[in-house]
């Protein structure tokens, strides 16, 4: 969510080294990342105004091209992203632009899946045939499995109480 105190985008080695500050917007939140296919390219929710892609070299962020202003978390499989986006009050449905190539080209986004009500945090599967996310659907925020189609939902987790954002592990 939201913090107070100022945010950037920063890349590091995982084997250690020094961290380079890719971006110099002093956000007041930074989060929900996502590399593009070729790793060129940072997709990432910086501040207001919904998702943007940012050079991995530097520079500012960019408007993905077609997401509202009130978009968020992306996930990237392939040339397709999946993100969250608020309508009508407070609820939150998912979206996919379906690109053509890794850089993420303008194609109008289209409703995926959607409930009465939020759904949220979604995440490809490592192969992009499933996508894992979040809903409130049946009142607190449990772990969801859909087809990458939308399709299928079903409910993963019961833990009667918020079981956060789902994220694939590297081998599905």
């Amino acid at each position: 969510g939201t913090a107070a105190g100022s945010w950037d985008l920063w890349v590091q080695s995982l084997e250690g080294g020094e961290a380079r500050r890719v971006t110099s917007e002093d956000f007041g939140f930074c989060w929900a990342l996502a590399w593009t296919p070729d790793g060129s390219e940072i997709v990432v929710n910086c501040g207001p105004g919904g998702i943007s892609r940012v050079d991995v070299a530097g520079g500012r962020p960019r408007h993905v091209a077609g997401v509202g202003q009130d978009a968020a978390q992306p996930s990237i499989r392939g040339s397709r992203m999946v993100y969250a986006q608020r309508i009508r009050s407070a609820r939150r449905d998912l979206w996919r632009v379906p690109g053509r190539t890794s850089s993420l080209e303008s194609r109008p986004p289209e409703r995926l899946i959607t409930s009465t009500q939020t759904d949220l945090a979604p995440d490809y599967s490592p192969v992009g045939r499933r996508i894992a996310f979040a809903s409130l659907r049946r009142g607190r925020p449990e772990i969801w499995l859909s087809d990458a189609d939308g399709s299928n939902p079903v409910q993963l987790t019961h833990f009667e109480r918020s079981a956060g954002a789902p994220r694939w592990s590297p081998d599905g």
